[in-house]
């Protein structure tokens, strides 16, 4: 599993990402939490996805 936020966030909080990346981790899950900078909710999105979609295709070949 792999989170994306930014520290940025004003709508959710990054303590949330960091409590889910806990939960992962204590449950044994493979998991990683990348922050992607100080941008707001909708920029964040913006700057994650293309690193999501690559993940996606790494995973299909």
């Amino acid at each position: 599993m792999h989170l994306f936020h930014a520290r940025g966030d004003k709508d959710v909080s990054f303590a949330n990402s960091l409590y889910c990346q806990r939960q992962l981790a204590s449950h044994g899950a493979d998991q990683q939490l990348s922050d992607v900078g100080q941008f707001d909710h909708s920029t964040t999105v913006l700057k994650a996805l293309p690193q999501v979609v690559l993940e996606f295709d790494s995973e299909i070949e």
